[in-house]
């Protein structure tokens, strides 16, 4: 047991790396829960910068493709919802509205993907450890 506070502490203080195949063999079935408890991720946790939780699991590209098409689908819409509504102070409240709207629905849709993510992460997580 104080093999494993030690491991976790250190897994803690320097990195979320797991223990090695043979550590993980050696601990019994509690243990290894503690270890998946300590190490798995939440998705609160990163609900101001989801990029960090991303980059933690590996899906980078998967988040620049949600941000960047969704956020350019949005400038676009806005940009022609002010051409078809055409010049003049409402058009331009129009637009944005439009604009933010679409931004919105990027960031909801950037965390429902996310959420889906970090569970898929735990459960391979949890598989991992469970079967050593």
């Amino acid at each position: 047991m104080k093999k494993l506070i030690f491991i976790l502490i250190l897994g803690s203080l320097f990195s979320q790396d797991l223990p090695t195949k043979s550590d993980i063999d050696n601990m019994n079935l509690e243990n290894k829960i503690l270890l998946y408890e300590s190490v798995k991720l939440n998705s609160a946790d990163y609900m101001l910068f989801p990029i960090f939780g991303f980059s933690k699991i590996g899906k980078l590209k998967k988040y620049f493709t949600i941000v960047l098409s969704g956020y350019t689908v949005s400038f676009l819409s806005m940009l022609s919802t002010y051409e078809i509504l055409g010049s003049g102070l409402n058009s331009i409240e129009d637009s944005i509205v439009v604009g933010m709207s679409g931004g919105i629905a990027t960031s909801i849709y950037l965390r429902m993907e996310f959420d889906k993510e970090i569970k898929k992460y735990n459960e391979n997580l949890y598989k991992y450890i469970k079967d050593l």
